[in-house]
């Protein structure tokens, strides 16, 4: 049996460059997957729910979790004017810019 990559194509480090932020492996872990036994694989595939489970507990930004629904076009235009457009996640049907 072969155990598949926990890759999901979010291929970033965290800030303090320790783990990526898409899978919650180290990058020694990335970089011998190829090598590891399935015994290993699993071992690390459990070691990175765990770090990403501490992670999400630890994110104290509320910036990470703010989801914006604009119910006004002046809104949509504001939120996007200052940069929290990947926040928006809603907008009325007579928003219709950007």
């Amino acid at each position: 049996m072969t155990i598949a990559s926990p890759c999901i194509d979010v291929c970033k480090m965290s800030e303090d460059k320790t783990v990526c932020i898409g899978c919650y492996r180290s990058l020694s872990e990335i970089t011998n997957w190829s090598r590891l036994t399935d015994t290993e694989k699993i071992r690390v595939i459990a070691a990175a729910q765990e770090r990403r489970t501490t992670l999400e507990c630890q994110d104290t930004n509320p910036m990470n979790k703010l989801r914006i629904v604009s119910f006004l076009p002046a809104a949509t235009e504001m939120a996007y004017a200052l940069g929290l457009g990947d926040q928006l996640v809603g907008v009325s049907h007579e928003c219709d810019f950007p």
